[in-house]
């Protein structure tokens, strides 16, 4: 008998997961632990060992036996099929759980799902990466952008973080110095000469450039270089945003360490159509923990 529900929010920076119980009908939070990276694109042994261990603690301090559990996860990288399907058998195998036991998804989805409890809305993750994802009141889901940090994601931290050290790097070349605000603050962090510049290059990842992001958005209303990278962050955001909204009249959520400082540069259309988020990838990972046990009861009663 399932007696509990796990959901997971697993993200290029850190791991959330929530132990629920659902043998109240208020579903009452017992647990929640967080831990490192859970991006199976960025580091897929980091997010097997960084998974199995919360989820075993979550199993230890409630039951010994994973077969009263639901598990739903959302993790970036999960559109990866080869991996989704590589990260799905070593989670069963470690816990020995039936396959209807165990949801995994991209943190894409989760979002979607928690942002306006189920229910049809577009959402737009801005956090490390980025990603617009829609759900229609008929249930379809539709994604755009998510492709990676490594070529796209443009509005999210990594992407506004890159442009800042490009930036940077123009001023070095043109000055053999750093002129404006925002570069002689990312120079705290490179170095400032090209030795120390190139070795930091040659190790960052992108975590390294996400944490540059605040930089730009703390200096854009006094440094001209910052307000120029905040400026094209916003651009990104309303294609991003109207690309995925179409012609529909759904409300948008902002979701992510950007949502707040990015909302109130959004131009009036889309500002007119933001609904403040009711839920987070973790809580639409609980919510699709909740919904798979409830399509397997429906289809024992079918039966």
């Amino acid at each position: 008998m399932i007696n509990y529900h796990i959901g997971i929010d697993g993200g290029a920076t850190k791991t959330i997961a929530r132990l629920i119980s659902i043998a109240s009908s208020e579903q009452s939070i017992l647990i929640e632990r967080t831990a490192g990276s859970g991006s199976l694109s960025q580091n897929f042994e980091q997010a097997l060992f960084t998974v199995k261990n919360l989820v075993a603690e979550l199993l230890h301090s409630v039951t010994s036996q994973a077969k009263h559990v639901n598990i739903a996860m959302g993790l970036a990288g999960a559109g990866n099929d080869k991996l989704r399907q590589k990260f799905i058998q070593s989670i069963q195998q470690h816990f020995k759980l039936d396959e209807k036991q165990l949801v995994i998804t991209t943190d894409a989805v989760t979002s979607l799902f928690g942002a306006n409890n189920g229910k049809a809305a577009v959402c737009l993750a801005l956090g490390t990466g980025s990603v617009a994802m829609v759900l229609d009141s008929h249930g379809h889901m539709k994604q755009v952008g998510g492709w990676g940090a490594s070529i796209a994601d443009e509005g999210g931290a990594v992407y506004i973080g890159k442009q800042a050290v490009r930036a940077m790097l123009w001023e070095y070349d043109q000055n053999n110095d750093f002129n404006s605000s925002l570069s002689i603050k990312i120079s705290e962090y490179l170095g400032h000469n090209r030795g120390q510049i190139l070795n930091w290059l040659s190790q960052a990842s992108v975590v390294d450039y996400a944490d540059l992001a605040p930089l730009v958005t703390q200096l854009k209303d006094d440094c001209s270089v910052a307000k120029r990278i905040f400026n094209e962050h916003i651009k990104q955001v309303e294609l991003l945003a109207q690309t995925v909204l179409g012609s529909t009249s759904l409300p948008l959520i902002l979701l992510g360490g950007l949502a707040e400082v990015t909302a109130p540069y959004l131009s009036g259309n889309l500002q007119n159509k933001l609904l403040s988020a009711k839920g987070n990838s973790v809580d639409g990972a609980c919510l699709l923990a909740k919904r798979q046990l409830t399509e397997q009861q429906e289809i024992k009663v079918c039966q």
